[in-house]
């Protein structure tokens, strides 16, 4: 089964997967498989399209106009089930294994530093701290998190809302650690984070001191 984004017409649902299996197909092709009208076929890929989960490209086929062929858009692909979480606990619990808990702590604090260098160039020091948590915000939410900032109180306040390494964080609570300790580097050790999705809640909350 995909995960999100999908369509949750079951045909739509089967022309995601005829193109995930092939280099990409016709409507007449696809009209075979699913015995529809190629008109059918059409308007199901016009609404695959508007949600970004289809593309097309032209294609001679002799004399007359090009025809079209359709295959899967860089969002749809991203849609179906990875294994990456499992190959990363993997790889981390043999670190454990081999050379300690000690050295898995490393490994997250060079991780650590290596989004802090390549954040700092874009959250200068000479911002006001509202406008640094604006950008952080679209830097979380352009590598793929949901977030949002808003003010309440006196404190601003950074929500995240899906974290994509949940499934490590919840055996490595160095994760979230580390992530915690790049906030503050980067925006001011007053910060607290009040909810944590590691520990059950669905978003990670960090509030930012205005004073």
């Amino acid at each position: 089964m995909m995960q999100t984004p999908v369509d949750d017409n079951p045909i739509r649902q089967k022309i995601l997967l005829l193109l995930k299996k092939s280099d990409g197909m016709t409507v007449e092709a696809l009209s075979g498989h699913l015995d529809i009208t190629p008109m059918g076929v059409r308007q199901h890929l016009a609404s695959l399209e508007r949600k970004d989960l289809v593309m097309h490209n032209a294609v001679r086929q002799g004399v007359g106009r090009p025809g079209f062929i359709y295959m899967l858009s860089d969002r749809a692909e991203r849609s179906f089930p990875k294994s990456y979480e499992k190959l990363a606990l993997d790889i981390l619990q043999g670190i454990e294994t081999r050379e300690g808990r000690d050295r898995v702590d490393e490994l997250f604090n060079w991780r650590k530093e290596k989004i802090l260098a390549r954040k700092k160039d874009v959250i200068s020091n000479g911002r006001p701290l509202s406008e640094k948590i604006r950008v952080m915000s679209e830097l979380l939410e352009a590598e793929g998190y949901i977030a949002d900032m808003s003010e309440d109180g006196q404190s601003y306040v950074l929500r995240q809302y899906n974290c994509p390494i949940s499934a490590i964080s919840k055996d490595y609570p160095e994760a979230c650690k580390y992530e915690l300790e790049m906030y503050k580097e980067l925006l001011g050790q007053g910060i607290e984070r009040t909810h944590c999705i590691s520990n059950g809640s669905n978003m990670c909350e960090y509030r930012f001191p205005k004073a």
